[in-house]
């Protein structure tokens, strides 16, 4: 009973931090086609628009940067969404890891 019992909490940690992983990546892929509409939206308007597509997800938890470049003339934005996921159950160990999700987009006229 009690391997059981460690398979089945391991495999819901195992799903809860894949569903969190998968949250993060729509998240940034969400707001980079955004920025591809709103050109002109503020860092704090990518980050405010990345934490409300994740349902779900402690945005407290969530740190969210925009870092724009130009390569070639051709002006780029990138998001990255990180995550610092820890096990709900004290009975799996381990030292929490991070969860990221990232995006880029060239931003085009």
């Amino acid at each position: 009973m009690p391997a059981a019992l460690m398979i089945l909490i391991g495999t819901v940690e195992a799903g809860r931090a894949l569903w969190i992983r998968s949250t993060l990546q729509f998240a940034a892929e969400e707001t980079v086609r955004y920025a591809m509409v709103h050109q002109s939206a503020s860092d704090a308007e990518l980050r405010d628009f990345t934490l409300g597509q994740m349902a779900g997800v402690d945005p407290a938890g969530v740190q969210v940067a925009a870092v724009r470049e130009t390569v070639n003339g051709t002006d780029f934005v990138t998001l990255n969404a990180t995550y610092q996921f820890q096990y709900l159950s004290a009975l799996i160990p381990g030292e929490p890891f991070v969860l990221t999700g990232s995006s880029r987009v060239p931003l085009l006229d």
